[in-house]
């Protein structure tokens, strides 16, 4: 209630009672008080109370408010919309089983069958359309006998059938095939029944379509009942299926060749391309369902579409070996985005020999196809196409050059190394790309490449040799040794962190040796340190908290943290009348996560500190215990 704010307490004194209020805030002209009184309507109100507002014919907003708090209430109003489906007010009757259409509760499925009948012809629609979204099988009966009746209330008879799904309906909705009325309604519902019966009579109406349109119903039809058999195997066993992969069907290959055929869409051509477009999924996913081998140098050409690439990747990647003759095709394809989609396709399937085919695509204008040529070469692992991959490393894309790194990082090393040490890089932007190659794919023989560039005088250089030089086995210590007092700090704090992961003795004696080194203190050393996680460190932390630079005393507290010991909580908590406010924060995030005794008291006197973010950091702790 406190959410309608001011709209509930401005009507209490003129309605009288909370009740009266809430429902004189349904009819507020306001949006918000509005939506915040149907709310708490589907909550606490009266649903007896809200079906009389339903009934209100002067007050449409009021009306629309309590139909929409009917909605949301659930089963809790259930028994009263019940009891309004015999209302002598036939609006009330339509409402409350539309309402009940949206329940989702099965209990209201007879009652509403009964309305099937109903003198009231909307009256009946909605009980259709409801029982449809129902998707009740106990229904299907009495849906059945509506499609006998009344012209205008098949549709919504139909329409339900195809919601349900039940193929107990199929030999009824057969029987609407004749009628011209109601025939493309019928047949949508038996794709979404898509029971065998159901595609064999769509097969048979795909056949026998003599216009463009009824052909394009059929077709979305199939595609819909295809969804419900995953197994394509056991569909082409059928009759049907397997008399529309002979050559006796050679008129619907035609058909579906015009339809897979056609140019990008024209949306100011095309009636709808929205429609168009389904149309031609529908057509790719029939052609890889029943494997119609005839089609699929129209399935490749059908990627001229964008639109389709993801529909027609899939479907080409699981027919497998079949396509790939025609996906090679592709690649020479004047279409840029079926060139596209053959190289993703011929990576996705693993065609090692179409390896040369697709490095041509290297040099395509296209930075997109460039960069799916890189995927695509591997995926494949193509290593003899390495000597075409480097050169890539210097496109003039962004996207084109990370994906030329990865591509490299996937083949051979050896064969890499060979490679990326031939093209002879000069500039320190294509060093660094040459060394994140050896980072992400090293080898003994980029040693003495990786040596030579830690001493660049470009501090990305450094720093990717850093990189390259930790991926290395053996004995990296003594090259990193100097970086770590490097005079960039990116690369100083990761060659201090490529030591830490050394883990070796010799590696904590370098840290150690330049933690204890007189003016060599740094915020990145102490981290690296604090890795170590070392007992015989905390004695060291504990000196730097007597550090000069504040930054310095804030990581000597987190690293003393990480070590959790009694000893070093002690110091930590000592370090909460710090003169500087960031590290008495970072005293109060490391003793909110301590379970030593004497933390809280520590936390009790931050709580009043005159930095709020420090305080409000200490009172979590007492948050959390209230």
């Amino acid at each position: 209630m406190n959410a309608m704010g001011g709209a509930v307490s401005k009507n209490v004194g003129i309605a009288g009672s909370l009740e009266e209020a809430l429902h004189a805030a349904l009819g507020s002209a306001e949006r918000a008080p509005r939506r915040a009184a149907i709310k708490e309507a589907a909550k606490s109100a009266n649903p007896d109370a809200l079906v009389g507002l339903v009934g209100n014919h002067a007050d449409s907003i009021r009306r629309n408010a309590a139909i929409d708090a009917l909605s949301r209430s659930g089963t809790r109003s259930l028994p009263a919309l019940l009891r309004a489906l015999r209302d002598a007010d036939t609006e009330v009757v339509m409402f409350a089983a539309g309402i009940l259409g949206k329940t989702r509760d099965g209990t209201a499925v007879p009652e509403l069958c009964k309305l099937l009948g109903h003198g009231d012809i909307n009256v009946a629609q909605q009980a259709a359309e409801s029982l449809g979204q129902l998707r009740s099988p106990l229904a299907v009966d009495a849906l059945c006998r509506m499609l006998a009746g009344d012209p205008w209330l098949r549709f919504a008879a139909v329409h339900a059938l195809g919601e349900i799904g039940d193929g107990r309906a199929v030999p009824a909705l057969i029987g609407l095939l004749a009628d011209e009325m109601v025939r493309a309604e019928a047949i949508t519902a038996l794709g979404k029944i898509g029971t065998p019966e159901a595609l064999t009579e769509l097969v048979k109406c795909l056949r026998a379509s003599k216009d463009p349109e009824s052909f394009s119903v059929c077709l979305r039809a199939l595609r819909e009942a295809l969804h419900r058999h995953p197994d394509h195997e056991s569909l082409r066993k059928l009759e049907a299926c397997a008399d529309l992969r002979s050559p006796a069907a050679r008129a619907v290959h035609d058909r579906l060749l015009r339809v897979l055929s056609a140019e990008e869409i024209d949306p100011e051509r095309a009636v709808s391309p929205e429609r168009e477009l389904e149309n031609r999924e529908a057509a790719v996913q029939l052609v890889h369902a029943l494997k119609l081998r005839s089609l699929y140098s129209a399935l490749v050409l059908a990627g001229r579409n964008g639109a389709l690439r993801e529909t027609l990747a899939f479907c080409a990647v699981s027919l497998g070996a079949d396509i790939v003759p025609f996906l090679r095709e592709g690649l020479w394809s004047g279409s840029r985005n079926v060139r596209g989609l053959a190289c993703h396709c011929l990576g996705a399937l693993g065609c090692r020999d179409a390896a040369d085919s697709i490095a041509v695509l290297l040099k395509d204008p296209h930075p997109s196809l460039r960069i799916t040529a890189l995927k695509a070469l591997g995926q494949l692992r193509a290593d003899r196409q390495a000597h075409q991959i480097v050169p890539l490393l210097g496109d003039a894309d962004v996207g084109v050059r990370r994906a030329a790194v990865l591509c490299l990082g996937r083949l051979d090393p050896e064969i890499v190394t060979l490679v990326l040490i031939t093209a002879r890089p000069q500039t320190a932007e294509l060093l660094a790309r040459t060394l994140t190659v050896m980072g992400a794919n090293p080898h003994v023989d980029q040693r003495p490449f990786i040596d030579r560039t830690l001493k660049h005088e470009s501090p990305e250089v450094r720093l990717a040799a850093v990189e390259a030089l930790a991926a290395q086995s053996g004995e990296i210590l003594k090259g990193l040794g100097p970086l770590a007092e490097d005079p960039n700090v990116n690369v100083r704090r990761r060659a201090l962190e490529a030591i830490a992961v050394v883990g070796t003795a010799e590696a904590r004696g370098v840290l150690l040796g330049l933690l204890d080194r007189p003016g060599g203190l740094r915020p990145e050393l102490v981290r690296a340190v604090a890795t170590l996680r070392d007992a015989t460190v905390v004695p060291r932390l504990v000196r730097i908290l007597g550090a000069a630079d504040a930054e310095i005393r804030r990581e000597a507290v987190a690293a003393l943290g990480q070590s959790a010991s009694p000893i070093a909580i002690r110091h930590v908590a000592a370090a909460a009348r710090d003169t500087d406010e960031r590290v008495r924060e970072q005293v109060a995030r490391v003793l909110l996560r301590s379970s030593d005794p004497g933390a809280l008291a520590v936390l009790e006197g931050l709580c009043l500190d005159p930095s709020s973010t420090v305080a409000a950091i200490a009172r979590q702790r007492f948050a959390e215990a209230s």
